[in-house]
């Protein structure tokens, strides 16, 4: 019985221990297989392989860097002709549209400004005549000598290049001289008084100077008279014309929209993107309703954001309300963007939505790839497995450095600059992050 119990007893130790050797071989080898991976993982994420960084991308829509709406003024009158047609090109300078104004007073000024004019040169022709008696000589219309023809005059001169004073008069009289009248009436017209223009060539003669003086400041008014009369509209600078005839009778609505001639598309990046977006660099365009991509460059960059009214207004809330104002307007200052514009190579029709792509410089390395002499940044590159230093050229952008030049896409770095030296030999694992 005693020797039944015993080889029971030594069974049941035998088992145990069986047991617990199974136990532990189980736990040594799981913990030894994790511990085999994690060395694997650790050997091969030593090495980082360089790579480009993923493109920029955006969408915009094509639109005018300047458009100017052109708005029918009643008070100038109504719109008598409109010179442009849709989608015609137009220079500054160029007539849009132009006015009559019907009012008596605008007419009335006008008439007046012709009837002196009139009277005017009815003197000028008196005095010449009184001259070429006291002197023998020809004058041309403006009372100047034959020889000064060139210098100064109105007019033609005769068919032996005399002016034909005697039987001159003017387009509109209003009390015109006959050949055969007394050289020395002035009966319906006033001479002229006033100061001599001194810009105005002399003729020699004081008081034909002052009736040149003054019908050359009548004239100017005449034209500004005239112009009032009939008011014209100019383009501000060149560009495409848009016509839509409502804006004749509904001053709310632009007669004529002025587009210049260059295109921009505008567009927005996030704060995080900002630092890689520059000036001038190349981008890509893909016209989504023609199915075509064509070329551009970015044109400028906004320095503030575009949420900069709502950052500003939310500054100037008391200390009561920023708590909870801070609260529900998180999602906004997470959102911060900043607008800009490119500018497509060919032309785009205007309205139309785009895709774009940007490339960017350099290559995004771990920030414990670097190490750093001498104000100088380093990397621990792997070539033919063997370690070797290599300088590099870095820019900071936000809180990053990215290297601008010493590497190129393919190579192999270390992560960790510090864990060898130059010229160590490395196992150069096939796999790398």
């Amino acid at each position: 019985m005693a020797d039944t119990v015993k080889i029971a007893k030594m069974a049941l130790i035998g088992i145990g221990s069986l047991a617990t050797l199974t136990l532990a071989g189980n736990v040594a080898f799981g913990f030894g297989g994790k511990l085999g991976q994690e060395a694997e993982s650790s050997k091969t994420d030593r090495i980082y392989t360089i790579v480009e960084q993923a493109p920029l991308t955006a969408n915009g829509k094509i639109s005018s860097n300047v458009d100017k709406g052109y708005f029918a003024n009643n008070e100038k009158g109504q719109v008598a002709r409109i010179y442009v047609q849709n989608g015609q090109y137009v220079k500054k300078g160029d007539p849009l549209f132009e006015y009559v104004d019907s009012s008596n007073q605008t007419k009335d000024a006008v008439a007046d400004l012709l009837e002196e004019q009139t009277n005017l040169y009815n003197q000028r022709i008196r005095l010449i005549r009184q001259r070429k008696k006291l002197t023998g000589k020809d004058y041309n219309y403006a009372g100047y000598p034959l020889d000064a023809n060139y210098v100064y005059g109105k007019g033609d001169t005769g068919a032996n290049g005399v002016a034909d004073i005697e039987n001159e008069t003017v387009d509109e009289p209003t009390d015109t001289i006959s050949a055969g009248e007394n050289d020395n009436s002035s009966s319906g017209s006033q001479v002229a008084t006033g100061k001599i223009d001194y810009s105005i060539p002399s003729t020699g003669d004081p008081a034909i100077d002052q009736v040149n003086s003054a019908i050359k400041e009548v004239e100017k008014k005449l034209l500004r008279a005239k112009r009032d009369q009939k008011p014209i509209v100019y383009a501000d600078y060149d560009g495409f014309v848009y016509v839509n005839e409502e804006g004749v009778y509904n001053s709310q609505v632009p007669l004529v929209r002025l587009v210049a001639k260059e295109l921009v598309i505008n567009s927005s990046i996030s704060e995080y993107d900002y630092a890689r977006l520059k000036r001038d660099k190349k981008v890509k365009i893909y016209v989504k309703a023609e199915d075509r991509t064509v070329k551009g460059h970015v044109s400028a960059v906004d320095e503030l954001p575009n949420n900069m009214a709502t950052a500003n207004s939310g500054a100037s809330q008391s200390s009561g309300d920023a708590g909870k104002s801070a609260g529900q307007n998180s999602s906004a200052i997470d959102a911060t963007t900043y607008g800009f514009q490119v500018v497509p190579d060919k032309k785009v029709h205007i309205g139309y939505s785009v895709s774009l792509e940007i490339p960017v410089d350099g290559y995004d390395v771990p920030a414990t790839a670097f190490k750093k002499k001498s104000g100088q940044y380093y990397v621990m590159k792997i070539v033919n497995g063997k370690v070797k230093q290599e300088k590099v050229s870095v820019e900071k952008r936000g809180i990053n450095l990215v290297v601008m030049s010493g590497l190129k896409k393919g190579d192999r770095i270390l992560t960790d600059a510090h864990s060898a030296k130059d010229g160590d030999q490395i196992d150069d694992a096939s796999q790398a992050k």
